[in-house]
């Protein structure tokens, strides 16, 4: 909470964060690759107050070779049709063992495809 009992922003990118960590380690569980954050950001519509419950959809709008993008809508339980904010983040793989940028492991790939984790 901020001086205006409201969630403070840099919480807005833990509850992205979060949701999007949980995804990964359901799917990919081992530590052959890391999910590196390269780009981040996030719009602030509406202010989230304690208390309140949150619910976060994410979604795949892009993926490439060796990198992804995201998109996030957070609700807050008094409006659950309204985004109170909307995030993005793009992240680039990179292989544990030898530190370097590494294709998307397929099992990734293939939870994309099979949670229908689109944009659309």
């Amino acid at each position: 909470m901020d001086a205006y009992q409201h969630l403070n922003n840099g919480k807005y990118f833990d509850l992205m964060g979060e949701t999007r960590a949980a995804f990964i380690h359901a799917v990919c569980p081992g530590l052959e690759t890391f999910y590196v954050l390269i780009d981040v950001g996030c719009q602030f519509i509406k202010p989230l107050t304690y208390p309140d419950t949150v619910t976060i959809k994410q979604y795949l709008t892009a993926y490439h070779k060796a990198s992804f993008e995201m998109r996030y809508e957070i609700f807050s339980s008094d409006e659950p049709n309204k985004p109170a904010a909307k995030g993005h983040a793009k992240l680039c793989c990179i292989d544990a063992k030898t530190q370097k940028v590494c294709a998307i492991p397929e099992a990734l790939k293939a939870a994309f495809t099979r949670d229908n984790l689109t944009d659309e």
